[in-house]
């Protein structure tokens, strides 16, 4: 069986690391300085390189002329030896040895000196999985070992080892790899193949890792497996990944943004059919809508959107995890969004028809002369005043809302004009409204009209007359901060989004 790529192309020396550039020069020096730790920590995404690392430090500490090459010759006998798997270099998968029995066989043989090597290397992977116990085993070993004694462990989740193992360790944190580095690699393998990929279908590869250069070399090895010559096509890239053209993307996207549901469920049903995986489309998508954002963040722009479909794309990809039929599901999800939106455009086109209609009654009402009632503008802050009174404990929010309306009342009808669409669609809920009319019937003697309005120059309503200062008074009372649930901070949302 032929040997996957990322095993036979795996770096065995710091030289052949690609990025890591933080991490590698260090570990060097300190082996040439003759400054090794006891224990080591490599933490990091998967794929990026730490057991890799782990396994040359192994070599390194180990080689008789690192000192003179300044990196590992893997032809001394301490290189060879390792290479062929010595005994003096324990690996430990910690993920299926998390037990404190374990530990303890590792505790009981750390005081033996090696067989062979020079130093005794123990490689903890999968670090985290240990259990309390175990970890609590390998404390007092792990902060005093015998001088020949290397321990390194590797971790995806360092937050998950305790705080007592994290001081007695040396930590490096590893990085995923950049495209350019990604590449770099990937191109090397290629040619060492006798393949040949074009530029195109390398960043489509790194896409696909998400910066991995293990997972980025084993979709590698599943192009080449599925290839049928040496001269690999974009097209070849799509297929054997199972992703999606850029354009029908870019096509997705601006379908979303029209709002057209049914060639959404066909480019969704398109791909589907032409065995294409409908979630790898949903990561590009998203991959896409991450980039547009950032840059839009930069111009200090934001699509909303963009950001919604962001937000159910994230959503989906845990909802479809557990069924088999998942385009079903994903079209379920989208009709259900816009069906949110169609209810939303229905409420407001119902508000704008209810407030027409109570206008036109106004008028209705107005035509009769013995219903005509003069209102004084005086009794406008009576009215206001009314309405946060009815307001408290049922709609708090309202009276932020109003504090920052004009308000105006005229024969029959009460305006109000604010400068926040979502204040508007607040104020015309059933309860607002109704808080409106029975305010208007406590001041007016009868229910009036009611009007929406947006405005930018608004000019607050003043609920109470300042209370004048008392004269010679030098003590000066501080307000306490208190969070007042009734303010309105629709300016800051406004900023925010």
């Amino acid at each position: 069986m032929a040997e996957v790529l990322y095993r036979k192309y795996r770096p065995i020396n710091f030289s052949e690391v690609e990025g890591q550039e933080h991490v590698v020069p260090i570990l060097k020096e300190s082996i040439l300085q003759g400054k090794v730790s006891h224990a080591y920590l490599f933490c990091g995404p998967r794929g990026c390189g730490k057991t890799t690392i782990a396994r040359i430090m192994a070599k390194a500490v180990n080689c008789k002329n690192f000192q003179k090459t300044g990196d590992i010759c893997n032809e001394c006998e301490y290189c060879t030896a390792i290479n062929n798997s010595s005994v003096d270099v324990i690996e430990m998968d910690a993920a299926s040895n998390r037990g404190i029995e374990e530990i303890r066989a590792v505790r009981d043989t750390v005081n033996f000196v090696p067989n062979f090597l020079a130093k005794k290397i123990y490689i903890i992977d999968e670090a985290h999985m240990l259990t309390k116990e175990a970890f609590n085993a390998l404390l007092k070993t792990l902060e005093e070992p015998p001088e020949h004694i290397v321990f390194i462990m590797a971790t995806t989740e360092a937050h998950k080892l305790p705080v007592t193992i994290l001081s007695r360790v040396t930590r490096f944190d590893f990085k995923l790899g950049t495209e350019k580095e990604v590449i770099k690699k990937l191109s090397k393998i290629t040619k060492a193949e006798g393949y040949k990929i074009d530029t195109d279908g390398l960043k489509l590869i790194y896409k696909a890792s998400g910066g991995s250069f293990r997972d980025s070399e084993s979709l590698l090895t599943k192009i080449i497996l599925t290839s049928a010559d040496n001269e690999i096509t974009t097209e070849d890239v799509l297929n054997a990944l199972g992703i999606s053209d850029l354009k029908l993307v870019e096509e997705f996207i601006e379908y979303f943004q029209k709002e057209d549901l049914n060639a959404i469920t066909a480019s969704l049903k398109s791909i589907s059919d032409n065995d294409g995986n409908v979630v790898n489309f949903l990561e590009q998508i998203l991959q896409v809508m991450s980039e547009r954002l950032v840059e839009d963040s930069k111009k200090g722009l934001l699509n909303n959107k963009l950001l919604d479909l962001a937000n159910l794309i994230i959503g989906l990809k845990s909802d479809v995890r557990d069924f088999n039929d998942k385009l079903t599901v994903i079209n379920l999800e989208f009709l259900k969004y816009f069906s949110k939106e169609a209810k939303t455009i229905t409420s407001t086109e119902t508000i704008i028809t209810q407030v027409v209609s109570t206008k036109e009654t106004s008028k209705s009402a107005s035509a009769e002369p013995s219903k005509i009632v003069e209102l004084k503008p005086a009794e406008i802050s009576s009215f206001i005043s009314k309405l946060i009174e009815l307001s408290e404990g049922v709609l708090p929010r309202l009276k932020g809302i109003i504090n920052t309306s004009k308000i105006e009342i005229e024969t029959s009808e009460i305006k109000i004009g604010n400068p926040y669409k979502f204040n508007i669609a607040y104020m015309s809920k059933k309860e607002a409204r109704d808080i409106f009319m029975n305010a208007a019937e406590s001041v007016y003697g009868k229910k009036l009209g009611l009007s929406f309005s947006i405005i930018s120059d608004v000019v607050p309503a003043a609920t109470k007359k300042e209370s004048p200062e008392k004269p010679n008074s030098d003590k000066i009372v501080e307000s306490k901060k208190k969070l007042d649930r009734s303010q309105d901070n629709s300016s800051l949302v406004e900023e925010l989004f």
